[in-house]
């Protein structure tokens, strides 16, 4: 076999199913390489890992391969199943035998397409930790390992059951009656967690997109498409919405009115209450609208900019020493919880607010306007070095009162390109123009 090489991105390894990496035999050389490094990592004593799954039809068969290698390698598995991602975090947290805990999940990608990431939350996964992976990857895709199975696989759902429990009692008993509210699963992971929750909130609870058949995750639903979310709460009359991608990290909301509202109307409600009001910063990234930065001014606050990324973003909140933080797309961060996003209780968290202060149309701030283009692209060229860094810094003096954001996606072969001017019609004209002079690089 040739050489072959993985690299983590922002969100772990990915890639399409039945392509290399997502190969058995490079499915079964990522487990390998995970092993190593645990052992590595735990050298005075055995190590233990939680894995959990998504709903896509690869996921059982990719844990169940990265499972057995770990195995090989002495490492404890505890499968806790098809589980959306915050649950394997809270278990993390909640655990003191295991170390990190590995979810099987391409987030809110298409079905065809599947994730490794690796979690921790009682020591940090750095890139250092993804770089030795990376290496053990490549030096082992060839080799033939003998088989030596010292280690022990669990499965258990009693986790699942704890989370649901805790995060149930962390806001106020039935605080949700009367209410109709309706949740798009994405035909994800969250179908397990939360309707449950917020039936035993004493919501009246209307699931779309419910049914995971391993092919239909994210398919024109959940985060990715909030329009489906929006059109159910005026279609039930419903007080509220709340759409999660597929393995519930993310979330959009939806008014009585059909009003769609993204992870920076989030950041904006969750600002003003008792628990982050003090909080003088807010983490954001480069693609946070500039009205919330706006908002934040006005509020006697300011707005941080990280690069786009949990990780990121989580750098920067512990930089600036703060308790919130997200991203547009609906990543948003509350640490104290579990670490990482949970779509589920940042929707409770916002009920909450929202029920304090009866803002039930979801007002927040005027969002500047923007056009955001995802651009297939056949090659890479930097983006701060020319040619590229010439013709957006070209767009970017030609534009009046807003800004030019360019970068790659860290999990698909795309550009993504904003712009955002006070007029609609020049962040039209600008996006138009600039990305056919990217496309001319690029494809």
């Amino acid at each position: 076999m040739d050489n072959k090489t993985i690299s983590f991105g922002t969100s772990g390894v990915r890639g399409r199913y039945g392509d290399f990496p997502f190969t058995n035999a490079g499915l079964s050389a990522i487990g390998t390489a995970i092993g190593r490094w645990l052992k590595q990592k735990n050298v005075a004593g055995q190590p233990h890992i939680i894995i959990g799954r998504d709903t896509r039809f690869s996921s059982s068969e990719i844990s169940q391969i990265i499972s057995e290698k770990l195995l090989e390698h002495g490492v404890c598995v505890t499968d806790l199943g098809m589980v959306p991602t915050p649950v394997v975090l809270w278990t993390l947290k909640h655990n003191l035998v295991n170390n990190y805990g590995i979810v099987i999940s391409a987030s809110h990608n298409p079905a065809h397409d599947n994730g490794i990431k690796i979690f921790s939350v009682k020591s940090e996964f750095t890139q250092a930790d993804e770089s030795k992976i990376e290496k053990h990857f490549s030096d082992i895709y060839t080799e033939r390992c003998p088989r030596k199975t010292c280690a022990w696989l669990s499965e258990d759902s009693s986790h699942l059951k704890s989370y649901t429990a805790v995060v149930a009692k962390s806001f106020p008993d039935h605080f949700l009656s009367g209410r109709k509210i309706v949740l798009d699963c994405a035909h994800g992971a969250t179908v397990v967690t939360a309707p449950e929750i917020f039936k035993q909130l004493g919501a009246e609870v209307i699931v779309v997109n419910g049914a995971p058949d391993g092919y239909n995750i994210n398919k024109n639903c959940g985060a990715t498409h909030p329009e489906c979310l929006a059109s159910t709460v005026k279609k039930e009359s419903a007080d509220i919405g709340f759409a999660f991608d597929g393995d519930g990290d993310r979330i959009f909301m939806a008014n009585r009115n059909g009003e769609i509202k993204d992870g920076d109307d989030v950041l904006a409600i969750l600002s003003k209450t008792p628990e982050f009001g003090k909080q003088k910063v807010m983490v954001g990234t480069v693609m946070t609208n500039e009205g919330l930065a706006q908002f934040m001014e006005s509020e006697g606050k300011s707005l941080a900019r990280a690069a786009v990324g949990e990780r990121w973003v989580l750098k920067e909140m512990n930089s600036q020493k703060v308790s919130l933080g997200g991203e547009t797309c609906g990543h948003i961060m509350i640490p104290s919880h579990v670490g990482t996003c949970d779509g589920a209780f940042v929707a409770l968290k916002i009920l909450q607010a929202i029920t304090e202060t009866n803002n039930w149309e979801l007002k927040t701030f005027e969002h500047m306007p923007r056009v955001a283009i995802n651009m297939p692209i056949a090659r890479k060229i930097p983006v701060d070095a020319d040619p590229l860094k010439s013709v957006i810094k070209r767009y970017g003096a030609a534009t009046k009162s807003g800004r030019i954001v360019v970068r790659y996606s860290g999990t698909e072969p795309l550009l993504r390109l904003l712009v955002e001017e006070e007029h609609e019609e020049a962040a039209v004209a600008t996006a138009k123009l600039l990305s056919k002079d990217l496309e001319k690089l690029l494809c």
